[in-house]
């Protein structure tokens, strides 16, 4: 079993259900892995393994469209990424929200999910 990861990805995007934060926006973190597997026993060529360049697009696309949640991101990042690559086998997704907009609040809120192919 292979695991690709994608690490600390900041977007700008305008997810969010309180006042203000879907029109001014907000800097999210996405950090992701994929398990798969490859009939390939020693991977050279980019069609033996999950391009992250995909992946990383796919997750552009979800971040993008304005959500209330981040749960409902992070559901649909993890659909997607089955949908589009027959070899993975189990997906982890993790949104932060880079200083949300609470009183007296440092750091960050996130979310996380992960699904094995057989659960969805």
């Amino acid at each position: 079993m292979l695991k690709i990861e994608l690490k600390n990805i900041l977007f700008r995007a305008n997810h969010g259900l309180y006042p203000g934060e879907k029109e001014l926006g907000g800097t999210f973190e996405v950090n992701a892995w994929i398990s798969y597997s490859s009939n390939s026993k020693i991977i050279r060529k980019i069609d033996d393994t999950i391009d992250y360049s995909k992946v990383f697009t796919l997750i552009k696309d979800e971040m993008d469209q304005p959500e209330d949640l981040m749960e409902t991101v992070i559901t649909k990042i993890a659909h997607r990424i089955f949908d589009t690559f027959a070899t993975a086998h189990e997906v982890y997704v993790c949104i932060s929200k880079v200083n949300p907009p609470l009183p007296i609040y440092s750091g960050s809120a996130g979310v996380s999910i992960q699904l094995k192919r057989d659960e969805i």
